[in-house]
């Protein structure tokens, strides 16, 4: 046994579960059977008014209450002064039904419903406000010969969202009413006004209510759907079965088709059935969660990479090889001087492509080359005193069209292996260790 929105909070919704479980008849709430005996209210509701709402006119009511009434109450941290209010939390705690009672007079009574200066649906009385459906119910104090019990039933999507709409204002509201309203409570109003009237042994003078009905919810699927999201195959009549116990009504909607469509129409208490895992989590709480099999998760990835990542990754597995064959990166400028790339023989940028403004004169072009900043960079090594020089570099050089390419370059200078025996004065580079070095990074290459 599971909470959920559909218990509406009552005891008679977790009767219907542990009745559906044990497939035992639900006894109903007895309906009560009168004569309307004067015609003392007049109804009206507004036109964009969504709550749906059902009154009983009583009198020669008692409002003593019985003890097994305050001791489930006390149980529930419920129980207060107010008889009339003890009697009406009890109904809600039963029924799951949203009550309220007003005090009245045997006399003719205008009986509204409309919304307020907050756009939220309430009742009045004689052209007097009472009460805001379903977020604040006014206690009644000083009762009169007749009592007018309410019974309301508001959309509890349509009044959070309303609720969330006026979150910067100054409410009168009562948060374990607006609790139990926005969670769902009960529709079937009837079982509310008819369990507390039979235990205030009241008679019933006139009954009304607006008209105003719910929408049924109709989902359809397939077993097949069914048995996919749990993973476990689960017969269709066992599915039948199930729903049909907790209040659905089943169909099928072509019963000629391989495999069968399930029509089901949830019950109007059922707030939380929206969809088919809704449907499914249902067959679940039956079925037990203990018996589903542990299956690995079948999850198959998508490459989401693109050509630039790849290009990348390619150039930093060279940049990882280099660097395991001994070989120090070094970083250059993009810009470079035009006159040496000259005097070493590489080709510069065309005129009309030179740099307008560059920042120094020794920086007054694109570099065509990598070789050029490896032989600057091995010279201010050579002076610094190192013997034993390995260099690469990656960048981006350019042509005499300023067409960007990038380009990957080695150095080697000096000595390879420094001096250490065997090789007293250490082991100079030469061009076939130099090339071993290089295809190890680039692999295979010939000239």
């Amino acid at each position: 046994l599971t909470p959920n929105r559909g218990d509406c909070l009552s005891v008679l919704g977790i009767a219907r579960e542990i009745s559906a479980f044990y497939h035992t008849p639900l006894k109903p709430i007895k309906a009560l059977n009168f004569t309307p005996k004067s015609d003392l209210i007049t109804l009206s509701a507004g036109e964009n008014i969504e709550s749906h709402l059902a009154y009983y006119l009583i009198y020669n009511h008692s409002l003593k209450t019985p003890l097994n009434i305050k001791l489930s109450l006390a149980h529930n941290n419920a129980l207060s002064e107010n008889n009339l209010n003890n009697f009406l939390e009890f109904s809600v705690h039963f029924s799951g039904v949203i009550m309220n009672a007003y005090s009245l007079n045997k006399t003719p009574m205008d009986l509204s419903v409309k919304n307020d200066e907050n756009n939220l649906e309430s009742v009045y009385i004689n052209h007097q406000k009472r009460s805001t459906i379903a977020i604040k119910h006014q206690d009644q104090k000083d009762l009169s010969e007749c009592l007018l019990l309410e019974a309301s039933y508001t959309d509890p999507i349509s009044l959070s969202l309303k609720l969330h709409a006026l979150k910067d204002k100054t409410l009168q509201k009562d948060n374990a009413l607006i609790y139990r309203s926005t969670r769902g409570s009960n529709p079937n109003l009837s079982d509310g006004l008819n369990f507390l009237s039979a235990h205030l042994k009241a008679t019933i003078l006139e009954s009304k209510q607006t008209e105003r009905s719910l929408k049924d919810r109709t989902l359809m699927f397939k077993v097949e759907d069914i048995t996919e999201i749990l993973g476990l195959a689960v017969e269709e009549e066992k599915i039948q079965g199930i729903l049909k116990n907790l209040g659905f009504k089943v169909s099928v909607k072509v019963s000629n088709s391989k495999p069968q469509i399930l029509e089901v129409v949830a019950p109007n208490f059922r707030h939380d059935i929206k969809t088919i895992q809704d449907i499914a989590e249902e067959i679940l709480r039956f079925v037990g969660i203990d018996n589903l099999a542990s299956k690995p998760l079948h999850c198959v990835s998508s490459k989401n990479s693109n050509p630039h990542y790849e290009t990348h990754r390619f150039f930093e597995n060279l940049k990882h090889k280099a660097l395991a064959c001994g070989f120090k990166e070094v970083i250059h400028y993009v810009f470079y001087s035009k006159e040496k790339q000259q005097k070493l023989g590489f080709e510069v940028l065309e005129d009309p492509l030179e740099l307008q403004n560059p920042i120094t004169t020794e920086l007054n072009t694109l570099r065509t080359s990598l070789v050029c900043g490896l032989l600057d960079a091995s010279l201010r090594n050579k002076n610094l005193g190192f013997k034993s020089i390995a260099l690469y570099e990656k960048g981006s050089v350019y042509n005499s069209k300023r067409e960007e390419i990038q380009k990957l370059g080695f150095l080697v200078s000096g000595l390879q292996k420094k001096e250490s025996y065997p090789d007293a004065k250490g082991k100079a580079w030469d061009f076939y260790s130099f090339a071993e070095c290089v295809s190890k990074v680039i692999g295979d290459f010939s000239l």
